[in-house]
């Protein structure tokens, strides 16, 4: 063998006896499966055992979860540590990832505003109807059309009625009999039976009056406001106003009682809205409302509530409301579509702040009607009400306290629950589930019945973050009811406790 081959052999030899070598000393490494299995990552032992799939479900063994299936794994160190089941800490940097936000709760006179759509519509209370005493017919027109401003005795139409004329003889041959025979109580009897029947007519003391002064001699008559100068009867306007309705024509034959026109005031208005059912809390009689019209471009007109419906449309799940407006220049058209507001401060109870109602004495029929010492309804007679006793408050009013709000975004909302994360005070990043009562949403604020006090920082930002990770421990959130033991919210019911107790035999 030549010495090149036993030299290749030697340096072959070493590298073999090299590697023999550091193999010998790296001593095994066996894994520990039943430590990987029973403790968590870090080496803290655990006997709390989850579910990745079912967090909610905590066995003390690793067993198998009995939902799905899946192995059991161990609970992180970092959760098995929390304080309480109910809580939930957050680092800082955690706090800011999720954007956490909180606001005091607080007592104050919420602002709400309420925005209605309606019609405006005549004033039925300005409506005077001219109809007829007696059967006859349309002899002269003194009005044309619809939408004609008239006044206050002016003459719409001259009629003859041959009932009537049969009533002007009658009584035209009674006071011939009472002349001739003054003594007579046959005639005097006779005389007065006719005059009641015009008193049942509708004539008054004085028309009757003026009616037997002229009588005498005269073969026609012409009443001019039911005032007599003739045969002929001249229909006049009750009051000053807009004829609306149709107009008789000439020559037309009408029954007794019927209603040939229609005269309307315009001076006052009625606006007919619609209220949402979620807003009725916050409407009461006599508010003051503010509305436009685009037939008068940036003019604001206001109003008083004068009624509420106490029936709901189940169409259009609404309520209508009444204002009434005064409208002396003319401007408001019944059939003009309007724009109501109502800006109002709720005080609590439901109360609607009013400083400019404060110690006025209303109409308990006729809200409209305000006055600043106790009376009668100018419209109905009927006794005046307080402001107060209508749901009306002033807001220096030291009996009526402010209520206990929270801004909107703070509640998460799942059908009857309403659930709120509060900062637990003197703990540093530290947050509680909490179920509260909520009232009714006004505006931007919610008004707490129960479950918060004055004070209390609540989230109003990242809650729906705060809401998962309580989720993911299976601790009592949003959409899970608390469970047994101490996972429970702070100031939760009667109603939730029954539920979650075994039933009594």
């Amino acid at each position: 063998m030549s010495s090149k081959k036993k030299a290749m052999i030697i340096a072959f030899c070493g590298i073999l006896a090299f590697f023999a070598v550091c193999l010998l000393w790296i001593p095994p490494v066996k894994p520990d499966l039943d430590k990987q299995s029973d403790e968590p990552q870090g080496g803290a032992r655990t006997s709390v055992f989850t579910c990745s799939m079912h967090p909610q479900i905590r066995l003390p063994k690793g067993s198998k979860c009995p939902l799905c299936g899946m192995g059991l794994i161990p609970v992180s160190s970092n959760f098995a540590s929390e304080c309480d089941p109910r809580e939930l800490k957050l680092s800082e940097s955690a706090e800011r990832l999720a954007a956490i936000a909180t606001v005091t709760v607080e007592r104050k006179f919420v602002p709400v505003e309420i925005r209605m759509l309606g019609k405006i519509a005549y004033n039925a209370n300005a409506l005077s109807y001219v109809n007829s005493r007696f059967a006859g017919r349309i002899d002269r027109l003194f009005v044309e059309s619809p939408g004609i401003a008239v006044n206050k005795g002016d003459r719409l139409a001259e009629v003859y009625s041959q009932e009537l004329r049969v009533l002007l003889l009658e009584l035209v041959q009674a006071l011939n009999v009472k002349e001739s025979k003054p003594n007579d109580v046959a005639a005097v009897t006779f005389l007065n039976s006719v005059i009641e029947k015009y008193r049942f007519s509708g004539f008054s003391e004085d028309q009757l009056t003026e009616i037997i002064s002229k009588l005498k001699g005269a073969e026609r008559l012409t009443f001019v406001n039911s005032q007599v100068s003739g045969m002929m009867l001249s229909m006049t306007s009750p009051i000053s106003g807009v004829l609306i309705d149709k107009i008789p024509v000439t020559g037309k034959y009408f029954d007794k009682g019927e209603v040939l026109f229609t005269v309307a005031d315009l001076s006052r208005i009625w606006i007919n809205v619609e209220a949402y059912e979620t807003d009725l809390p916050w409407l009461k009689y006599g508010q003051e409302v503010e509305f436009t019209t685009e037939a008068c471009p940036g003019k604001k007109f206001k109003g008083r509530i004068t009624l509420i419906q106490p029936i709901l449309d189940e169409t259009t799940r609404t309520v209508k409301v009444r204002i009434a407006a005064d409208n002396i220049e003319g401007r408001l058209k019944p059939g003009m579509f309007v724009d109501a507001v109502i800006c109002a401060k709720i005080a609590e109870g439901g109360k609607v702040v009013d400083s400019s109602l404060v110690g006025k004495w209303v109409g308990a029929k006729h809200p409209d009607v305000i006055r600043d010492a106790p009376g009668t309804c100018d419209i109905c007679g009927t006794s005046l009400v307080t402001a107060e006793s209508l749901g009306h408050v002033g807001e220096d009013d030291k009996n009526i306290p402010a209520p206990l709000v929270i801004p909107a975004s703070a509640p998460l909302i799942t059908g009857k629950r309403a659930v709120v994360y509060v900062a637990v005070p003197g703990k540093r990043g530290v947050y509680e589930g909490r179920e509260v009562g909520l009232g009714p949403r006004c505006g931007n604020y919610f008004i707490v019945e129960s479950g918060l006090k004055a004070g209390e920082s609540v989230v109003t930002s990242g809650n729906f973050k705060l809401d998962s990770s309580f989720q993911i421990l299976a601790k009592s959130s949003m959409m899970s009811l608390p469970m047994g033991g101490g996972a429970v919210f702070a100031g939760l019911g009667q109603e939730v406790k029954e539920k979650n107790s075994p039933p009594s035999h």
